[in-house]
């Protein structure tokens, strides 16, 4: 059923491809580091709110459990956000639902009338361990019609694969 999401009725689904598991790496540690923010937030938050009351403060190791507890919900969101995210290229358009941390990314559509060019960008550490790249696509009239998709895997293929998609579309 999530293969045939967001598309028309003659619409058919030529590759779809998910973000690569370097980004996900990188969203795990970041995860790692706002759930450090969160838990030790949340720690301070208890002790002062049951300093009101005049209790004895919480000990260290409820820090401990508020950080995993933080990490793990953190890291669970971030592992369905990956999953959820993908790059398809379709008869009649590219839909590109882009990777987030913490929040669900709005779905980009391009018409195959608009796309222009597409280019492969300059990676970090995780994407050359994972050999992935971005792929930046330009569409409309505009200089600022670009799209950036991270970390895709096998980028400078899927930048050929769209030059002769879109050529073939043109060409009829």
């Amino acid at each position: 059923m999530e293969e045939r999401q967001y598309l028309h009725d003659a619409e058919r689904v030529l590759c779809a491809l998910r973000p690569s598991a370097g980004w996900l790496c990188l969203g795990l540690l970041h995860c790692l580091g706002s759930a450090l923010l969160l838990g030790v937030s949340v720690y301070v938050f208890v002790n002062l709110f049951l300093s009101m009351f005049d209790t004895t403060p919480v000990g260290f190791p409820v820090l401990f459990l508020f950080l995993l507890l933080a990490g793990f919900l953190l890291a669970l969101r971030c592992v369905s956000l990956w999953r959820a995210s993908v790059f398809r290229v379709t008869t009649d358009r590219i839909l590109l639902h882009p990777p987030r941390v913490f929040f669900r990314a709005p779905l980009r559509t391009v018409k195959w009338a608009q796309y222009q060019e597409s280019r492969v960008g300059r990676g970090n550490v995780c994407d050359l361990l994972f050999r992935a790249r971005p792929l930046l696509i330009r569409y409309g009239s505009g200089e600022e019609d670009q799209f950036c998709y991270p970390s895709l895997p096998c980028a400078g293929d899927l930048k050929h694969y769209l030059d002769k998609v879109d050529s073939a579309l043109k060409g009829g």
